[in-house]
């Protein structure tokens, strides 16, 4: 599962602008993934 959260309260604090595009991208993709229950 996906625990976008707890994900982006552990390490977001000190992420860089390229490491946000990322992590957003990779929550995206997450929600996408669930709803479409792949």
């Amino acid at each position: 599962m996906c625990d976008g959260g707890h994900v982006i309260k552990k390490v977001g604090r000190g992420l860089e602008a390229k490491e946000r595009i990322f992590l957003k991208m990779y929550l995206f993709r997450c929600v996408w993934y669930v709803e479409n229950g792949a």
